[in-house]
């Protein structure tokens, strides 16, 4: 029987897949995320782990400091590849895919939070769908 898909888990699957998020979050990571966010979690596969972080959110304000959470992990991403592609240039062509996604997510993330929280941002603030 399948589970019931819906907006937060397709999310987590984005989030879970390094060649569409730009980003690798390890079990360890999203461990963290749970733990920083008092949020429920088992152990299990890591789109699964996630999307039960994301449900475990109890309002909106949680579910925005999650984006939040999840939008500096993806920056801090960006920054270390920005720094691996200046410190080994022949590299940098190797990564401009996952930096071109990763700063779709993070754009993604920051849209998702300004919806949650019902604010405007510079940014289109309709992530109805995960990048892709």
């Amino acid at each position: 029987m399948q589970q019931p898909s819906g907006l937060l888990d397709d999310l987590a699957a984005q989030l879970a897949r390094p060649a569409q998020s730009g980003v690798y979050l390890t079990k360890n990571e999203i461990i963290v995320l749970a733990r920083l966010s008092d949020a429920s979690l088992r152990i299990n596969e890591r789109p699964r782990m996630l999307a039960d972080v994301l449900k475990s959110a109890d309002g909106a304000e949680a579910l925005a400091a999650l984006f939040d959470r999840l939008a500096t992990f993806c920056q801090a991403s960006l920054d270390a590849y920005a720094e691996l592609s200046r410190e080994y240039p022949s590299c940098a062509p190797a990564l401009r895919g996952f930096q071109e996604n990763a700063a779709r997510t993070v754009q993604f993330l920051s849209a998702a939070r300004a919806e949650v929280d019902g604010s405007e941002g510079d940014e289109d603030p309709s992530p109805r769908h995960p990048p892709a």
